[in-house]
């Protein structure tokens, strides 16, 4: 990781800069896709499972999923997550 960071370091030019930077957005985007898509198949509507809050963790209900978000029921209220906050029981 070293190597990396020195290398971007020494670029001299913006056009190369710019290049790696749309590798790096590039690689971001794909990895994100990847967990998104192991959350996706690892949950069903009507899972009970695990979310951590900054109340700590907390037992909630999936009532929907979408693309890479959830919406889930936490006591009588109704909310959206990201499907990578969610922890299976």
């Amino acid at each position: 990781m070293k190597n990396i960071t020195k290398a971007i370091s020494q670029i001299d030019n913006m056009a190369d800069l710019n290049v790696v930077i749309s590798a790096l957005k590039q690689q971001q985007k794909s990895l994100k896709a990847q967990g998104s898509r192991k959350a996706r198949a690892t949950f069903r509507v009507g899972d009970v499972c695990n979310i951590r809050s900054r109340s700590g963790l907390q037992k909630c209900e999936i009532t929907d999923i979408r693309r890479t978000k959830a919406s889930i029921l936490i006591g009588n209220d109704y909310y959206t997550c990201s499907l990578t906050m969610l922890e299976a029981i």
